[in-house]
């Protein structure tokens, strides 16, 4: 088969192609058939719009249109960070009009909003309260409503487009199932720590960070680690080979995510 590094990298290569253009059928179909950047854009502009103008049949209340349409509109330009409702995009709406926008964009499955935890122990205790990570529908999507081709795997924009490509993957894996997906983030009386994801798995708790560059250094979640006790099983997700490293992280490249349950049992980590 060749060396595992050389595979490694053949998989990372072909998974870009998957960043840069996302898993909407149509464009998939066309990027195929034509391996060409400029028509997928096309067709990504085409259903942004179509999105923008079909999300004001959902307003309930005479008004609520402006909202839904600014959700929609600014929504991509926050994916994969934090968020709050208030002022959201700077729009300088309010929490309660922004909240209910949310609402009604995230059940038609436009968007999913990630809520904060601060537990290491089951049953995970989600604070309302605090920033929500916003993920978006789909990142092809969000590249186009960025326009920062040149720049997709690099600096700041790297690390916000991985941890919504993650945060995408991780969303559909847990379509139709009763769990729920959040980020862990310890107390402010605490001190400082944030770790990308995380969820319930079987009586433990996973903790998921995303390194989208060379820097493997894991604090926060090593911090979740030792606040857990036991309870926690540490995960980063990174372009580098699938192992349990040193550190005792099992490390997943991106491009084998969907696979994540699996590598729990084979590599004995539960």
């Amino acid at each position: 088969l060749g060396d595992k590094n050389n595979w490694n990298d053949i998989a990372s290569d072909e998974y870009k192609k998957y960043i840069f253009i996302g898993g909407m059928p149509e464009v998939v179909a066309s990027f195929a058939k034509n391996q060409n950047y400029y028509d997928t854009k096309q067709i990504l502009s085409r259903l942004y719009s179509v999105y923008i103008d079909d999300v004001s049949k959902y307003a309930k209340r005479r008004g609520e249109k402006k909202y839904l349409e600014w959700v929609v509109e600014s929504g991509p330009r926050h994916a994969g960070g934090l968020f709050r409702y208030e002022n959201f995009g700077e729009s300088g709406y309010r929490s309660r009009e922004m909240s209910d926008a949310f609402r009604t964009v995230e059940k038609v499955m436009v968007l999913n909003q990630i809520i904060s935890v601060n537990s290491t122990n089951y049953p995970l205790h989600f604070k309302f309260k605090r920033p929500r990570k916003l993920i978006w529908l789909d990142v092809g999507i969000v590249n186009y409503c960025l326009n920062t081709y040149p720049d997709l795997l690099k600096g700041v924009y790297a690390g916000k487009i991985m941890e919504q490509i993650v945060g995408q993957t991780l969303v559909a894996k847990f379509k139709g199932k009763p769990l729920q997906l959040g980020y862990w983030a310890k107390d402010k009386d605490e001190g400082s720590a944030e770790v990308d994801y995380c969820w319930q798995y079987n009586d433990k708790i996973v903790g998921l960070e995303v390194k989208s560059g060379v820097g493997l250094k894991s604090k926060s979640l090593s911090k979740m680690v030792d606040s857990g006790k036991g309870s926690v099983i540490p995960v980063r997700v990174s372009w580098n080979k699938l192992e349990l490293a040193n550190d005792g992280i099992l490390n997943i490249p991106f491009y084998l995510l969907e696979r994540i349950d699996e590598f729990f049992d084979s590599l004995k980590t539960v």
